[in-house]
């Protein structure tokens, strides 16, 4: 015996504890001849029950609760807990459900656990029926079914929710603002809840409360009040920094990153893999392989780019720097390889057009035995499904979603999005049409933003501008600021004045300094000769600030990014480049003449 436990719960131990292999043969027959000696003991069976919690063995959780079946302990309200509680963490809904039902007297922790269940499933529905006959709620119950809504992306409901708990006379806590803040996508709703939590004398300088509005104010655009939250901290960890350097690389502040991400060093604060990577995807958006190199030192010093998350995004910076080359040695070079390195590479080689390396490399991720990468892992099959279609092999992207459902493996609404974007560059209406209505039906996905824009490019593309029309008004949320800027080029196009104008107004109600709706009302009046309609529009575009925004496109040649803007007449080695276009055109010239030369002599012939 050690520690007071009896030598049965040893040799137990000792099964759990073998190499990571579990034999559940000798578990059954462990149970069956310790039966007698422990039918009584209750902390026998909650110490089997946190041994299945290490394993994560589903066949030994199976195996403990028939135990508990025989000997009566099923019904007992704190060993039924764990067992629904063990069910959830690995995964099997039904068992846990089962297990619910098998307790006798069930607490509070009994219902919030079975609730916490049916939301990780995503089953909604039936999570509402439960919360709704539940004999007693406490915040956990609340804060787990705003918690399920708000990871659905089901915002309304989340604040519905917060109102109706209010209205119970339920004091929320920090973790349901948190999931609040998470949920909020209304810069009024935002200051709402804020003012709110002040209000109710929410400790506001917790780092839990203070990170989650940072990441709210960040979301929806307002960086200057997530640097105020931030100034206000008296306590702040490596998540406030993350928090703030994701944020300002979201909202394209990518100079902004960096200088925050150089502050956190100088102040002594220990940087994590996150941090490392959202840095250097900084210097990914801002093509700047130079500080990107500097931060790969740093990794490479600290020893970061042995994780996977880190190494995947110096792939991507390689490979956006026009460095597939490096991006292949560095991939090669990784001692370890798992899904999320393999789909950075697979990413680069479609990007750089290198279709046939990209499958290759997919078909040897689903090959367990060549490398630890689980089969069922949907970002790879996503990866390929929009690298072949970015690279206009879209009858390819489709079959893959096809192998993919024939492999089991549902979709989510990322495959969805990516399947709707094939279908909108091969202009594959019906099928388009027949996935975007299958959604919710066939896969339990409901059509979002991304979804709704593929569907509508897509009718704009095959020239069903009003069928397009039709599916956005018939959308059960407001459209979202690409939409209606995808509209307005296609109303632009089609030269309805009146609709332009209306679709306009409505983009700029979202976009209010976006320099886009204002030009296409120029050119709209322009070509109208509304002269003074184009004049008015040209002064609200100087009163508002509004600049135009000039074209770029750039090449690499030799390693080097070279940048082309429009209007710009002085560039690097511009006499050279200027004399290579204008021989160039000379050619064009002649060609066009000898084309023409040609089709004159034989029509002359054919005449003749």
């Amino acid at each position: 015996m050690l520690l007071g436990l009896p030598e049965s719960l040893m040799v137990v131990k000792k099964v759990f504890s073998f190499h990571g292999i579990y034999c559940s043969t000798c578990m059954f027959r462990f149970l069956k001849r310790a039966r007698g000696l422990h039918t009584g003991s209750l902390s026998f069976y909650a110490d089997l029950i946190d041994h299945c919690f290490s394993s994560k063995s589903l066949d030994f959780a199976k195996l403990i609760h028939a135990q508990l079946i025989k000997v009566g302990f099923n019904s007992h309200t704190f060993l039924g807990n764990r067992c629904i509680d063990l069910y959830s963490k690995l995964g099997s809904a039904n068992d846990a459900l089962q297990a619910f039902n098998d307790i006798r007297n069930k607490n509070i922790i009994s219902w919030n656990i079975c609730l916490r269940v049916l939301v990780r499933c995503g089953d909604l529905e039936t999570a509402l029926n439960l919360f709704e006959r539940m004999p007693e709620q406490d915040v956990v119950t609340w804060n787990s079914m705003m918690s399920g809504y708000s990871s659905n992306g089901f915002s309304g409901r989340v604040l519905e929710l917060f109102v109706g708990m209010q209205n119970v006379g339920m004091m929320p806590n920090e973790f349901t603002f948190s999931i609040l803040a998470s949920s909020l996508k209304s810069a009024n709703h935002a200051k709402q809840i804020h003012g709110n939590m002040m209000r109710r004398g929410v400790n506001l300088l917790n780092v839990v409360v203070g990170n989650s509005l940072i990441d709210m104010y960040a979301t929806i655009g307002l960086m200057d009040y997530a640097f105020g939250v931030f100034l206000t901290m008296e306590e702040i960890d490596v998540i406030s920094w993350n928090s703030l350097i994701s944020s300002c690389c979201k909202l394209g502040y990518g100079q902004l990153a960096l200088n925050q991400f150089c502050l956190m060093i100088s102040s002594g604060y220990v940087p994590d893999e996150f941090t490392m990577s959202t840095v250097i995807a900084v210097c990914t958006v801002l093509q700047d392989l130079e500080k990107g190199k500097q931060i790969l030192a740093f990794c490479f010093k600290k020893g970061f780019l042995s994780n996977t998350i880190v190494s995947s995004a110096a792939i991507d910076l390689f490979s956006k720097c026009n460095r597939l080359e490096d991006s292949i040695m560095l991939f090669e070079e990784l001692v370890t390889w798992d899904s999320v390195v393999c789909n950075s590479m697979i990413s680069s080689y479609a990007r750089h057009g290198f279709g046939e390396d990209a499958l290759q490399l997919f078909v040897l991720t689903l090959r367990d035995n060549l490398r630890p990468i689980d089969v069922k892992d949907l970002i790879s099959w996503n990866t390929m499904i929009f690298g072949f279609t970015e690279n206009g092999r879209v009858a390819e992207a489709l079959e893959i979603f096809k192998d993919m459902l024939e492999e089991g493996l549902p979709p989510d609404r990322i495959t969805l999005a990516g399947v709707l974007l094939a279908c909108s560059y091969g202009l594959f209406v019906d099928e388009g049409m027949r996935i975007f209505s299958s959604m919710e039906k066939a896969y339990g996905i409901m059509p979002r933003h991304e979804h709704y824009l593929c569907v509508m490019e897509m009718m704009i593309r095959a020239g069903k501008l009003k069928e397009a029309v039709d599916i956005i008004e018939a959308m059960p949320h407001e459209p979202s600021p690409s939409i209606w800027e995808s509209i307005l080029r296609a109303y632009g196009a089609d030269r309805d004045l009146k609709l332009t104008e209306r679709v306009a107004e409505r983009l700029l109600e979202y976009k209010p300094h976006a320099s886009f709706p204002y030009l296409v009302l120029v050119r709209e009046y322009e070509m109208r000769g509304r002269w003074e309609s184009m004049v008015r529009i040209r002064k609200l575009m100087e009163d508002n600030s509004v600049s135009k925004v000039i074209g770029c496109s750039w090449i690499g040649i030799r390693k080097h990014i070279f940048a082309f803007r429009a209007n710009n007449i002085f560039h690097y080695e511009q006499k050279d480049i200027y004399l290579i276009l204008g021989l160039l055109m000379w050619e064009m010239d002649i060609e066009a003449s000898d084309s023409d030369l040609y089709h004159n002599v034989s029509a002359w012939g054919e005449q003749a």
